[in-house]
């Protein structure tokens, strides 16, 4: 872990520290980019959501990830 990292690391878990207990749900907006916060972000995370844009191929990527249960 670089410096820089663990900066933000104990940034953002000093956030999250001071709000855990009085909320019931944070919710955690992240960017579509691979940054060290947003893997950071969703390791935490007891859900996660994703948005899906309505094409086809959108579908079969989502078939391809959970194909759900056996028939």
């Amino acid at each position: 872990m670089s410096d820089n990292e663990a900066t933000e690391f104990n940034e953002f878990a000093a956030a999250v520290d001071a709000i855990e207990h009085t909320h019931d749900f944070i919710v955690i907006d992240t960017s579509g980019h691979d940054r060290y916060l947003m893997r950071l972000a969703h390791s935490m995370a007891d859900t996660l959501i994703t948005p899906l844009n309505d094409r086809f191929v959108d579908f079969d990527v989502l078939v391809t990830v959970d194909p759900g249960p056996s028939r």
